[in-house]
């Protein structure tokens, strides 16, 4: 009778608890291979598991040996085993250095095919807007002549019937060109070629020209719009007055849209240094379920009042960007009050500004006028004859060159787009030609984004007005190189 050794019985016990092991190693990297999609790494899987399985039969088997204390054989597989197993190691370590080969090499085509996707979705964001430029600008333009000639005929002797007739295209042009810049701001939000214009200016008198703006509308729709300052009020700030107004504007708007009796209050406060506007209505009030959906983009609280669902989200944005808060406080029935915080710098009383007679020596200022288009050209000549200057016309960049070589001038306005030369090599041009004296030109451009504002400066040029020209405009600038 064979007797077996407690140390054998031991053995037997440990190599058989291995064994255990080793099939659940075989259970689990089936499951892993099943897993895997790369028909490489299945058949690199595979073979282990083929490894694992020739273990586990040897550890029953050796198991079995010592049980029954079976030397000879049991020596031989002990042999065999160990040189399976350093077989089975370095062929694991193989597997897993071609594993993480394997998955570098698809990280770093994803990460290359994400690059790629995210340079494809910048650029498509850059032609986007460079397209809503473009289209700014195919728009202003037009609309120059609109509101241009409108302003033109309003300062003759009209019939009442024909002034209010010609306020309405005047205004409605103004409506127009409010949608197109925010469109084109909104775009260049998106794309962050977005940047404020911080300076000092009036509260009170950006106060005052929106409410007048908006008071033939809210008669119309026979509603009240009032404008009140609460005690403490400071009107004097550092920022950016165009996108203040452009957000005010978009909340009036938006009150004379949704309002259909009552009125509309425009109340201006300060609060521990913050500037804050509100623009309370008496209209159909927003819905709470419908209060944060309103300021993002194309989200309307009602469909049938018109608008393109940009003007909150942009005022958000604007806000935003100025590092302010703006909210709103309504419920369905019960009119709305938007309210807008702005971290403003408080400035010192600002000279009130008035536009007044053109000089002597400003009026009779010798001023070329670049443009292709003839009836910009025929608007802005108007206002400037009104001024009491002279004008010189060229219809492209070469023919302002030639002029600008040929006669003194007080001042070149030069539009940006136009054909033989664009408004920025004709500047050059002049620039270089220029022997000591240097002339003031200034773009005259439908362009409205930052880079091409920018690009007008960097050519050489003075400043900039943009399209469509005004009146005011070309008094206000007259005046201060005259000064």
């Amino acid at each position: 009778m064979v007797t077996t050794s407690p140390i054998a019985i031991m053995s037997a016990l440990a190599i058989g608890a291995g064994g255990v092991v080793m099939a659940f190693a075989v259970v689990k990297t089936g499951r892993l291979i099943a897993q895997l999609t790369s028909e490489l790494e299945r058949k690199q899987w595979g073979l282990l598991q083929q490894l694992m399985r020739f273990f586990l039969v040897g550890y029953i088997i050796t198991a079995l040996l010592l049980l029954f204390d079976n030397s000879a054989p049991l020596t031989l597989l002990v042999g065999v085993v160990f040189f399976v197993g350093a077989l089975f190691v370095l062929k694991t370590v193989e597997t897993g250095h071609r594993s993480i080969a394997s998955l570098e090499g698809r990280v770093k085509e994803r990460t290359r095919e994400l690059e790629e996707a995210r340079k494809a979705a910048e650029a498509a964001v850059v032609e986007r807007t460079r397209f809503m430029a473009n289209v700014s600008h195919e728009i202003r333009t037009p609309m120059n002549a609109v509101v241009g000639l409108s302003n033109l005929l309003l300062e003759s002797e009209l019939q009442d019937k024909h002034r209010e007739d010609l306020l309405t295209l005047r205004d409605s042009g103004n409506v127009l060109l409010r949608v197109v810049t925010d469109v084109l701001d909104f775009a260049k939000m998106e794309s962050d070629s977005f940047h404020l214009d911080e300076k000092p200016f009036s509260l009170d008198e950006l106060l005052d020209s929106t409410v007048a703006m908006w008071k033939a509308k809210a008669k119309e729709q026979k509603i009240t719009l009032v404008c009140i300052r609460e005690d403490g009020w400071w009107p004097y700030w550092r920022g950016d007055r165009d996108r203040i107004q452009q957000i005010l504007h978009n909340l009036v708007a938006n009150a004379i849209r949704f309002t259909d009796r009552g009125g509309i209050t425009v109340e201006a406060d300060v609060v521990e240094e913050r500037v804050v506007l509100k623009v309370r209505d008496t209209g159909c009030g927003i819905p709470t379920e419908d209060q944060e959906a309103i300021f993002h983009s194309f989200r309307q609280s009602a469909t049938d009042r018109g608008g393109t669902g940009l003007g909150l989200a942009l005022c958000y944005r604007l806000v935003d960007a100025m590092k302010g808060r703006i909210e709103v406080k309504s419920g369905s029935g019960e009119g709305s009050c938007f309210i807008v915080e702005l971290p403003l710098v408080r400035e010192e009383p600002i000279a009130e500004s008035r536009q007044p007679e053109p000089s002597s020596s400003q009026s009779d200022w010798n001023i070329l006028l670049a443009d292709d288009n003839e009836v910009n050209r025929r608007v802005a000549q108007r206002y400037l004859t009104r001024l009491g200057c002279r004008v010189k016309l060229a219809a492209n960049g070469q023919e302002a060159v030639d002029l600008a070589e040929q006669e003194i001038f007080d001042l070149i306005l030069m539009d940006c787009q136009m054909p033989v030369m664009t408004g920025q090599e004709a500047t050059r041009e002049i620039r270089s030609r220029e022997n000591g004296r240097r002339v003031p030109i200034y773009a005259f451009t439908a362009m409205a984004t930052s880079d091409e504002l920018q690009a007008c400066l960097e050519g050489g040029m003075d400043g900039y007005i943009t399209k469509p020209i005004r009146k005011e405009k070309l008094e206000e600038l007259l005046t201060g190189l005259a000064s």
